[in-house]
């Protein structure tokens, strides 16, 4: 299980910095690096917390409240996708607690 962890660490990196490095980003590409960058976050935490040691106090809090980000973020590039543009403030809306 910690190789199939670490192979999906690996490629999201290498997707990350694909679309990092990529000229004339649009809307889609920062909110679909957001989502790629808070997935691994996500996955680093579960590697952290199942294979190293427990984590405690605000980082396990930060850790567990990952989840929770991404299906907007992931909602948000699919809208990106579909509609002409997204706004500020919807983007506020579906990202707040």
């Amino acid at each position: 299980m910690e190789s199939i962890l670490n192979a999906c660490l690996g490629i999201g990196i290498l997707m990350f910095f694909l679309l990092l490095f990529k000229r004339a980003k649009k809307q889609e590409d920062y909110l679909f690096l957001s989502w790629i960058a808070v997935t691994l976050l996500q996955i680093a935490f579960y590697l952290i917390t199942i294979y190293h040691f427990e984590l405690k106090g605000i980082w396990a809090i930060l850790g567990f409240g990952l989840p929770l980000l991404g299906a907007p973020l992931l909602f948000l590039y699919i809208l990106s996708l579909t509609s002409n543009s997204i706004s500020l403030k919807t983007i506020a809306a579906h990202l707040s607690v």
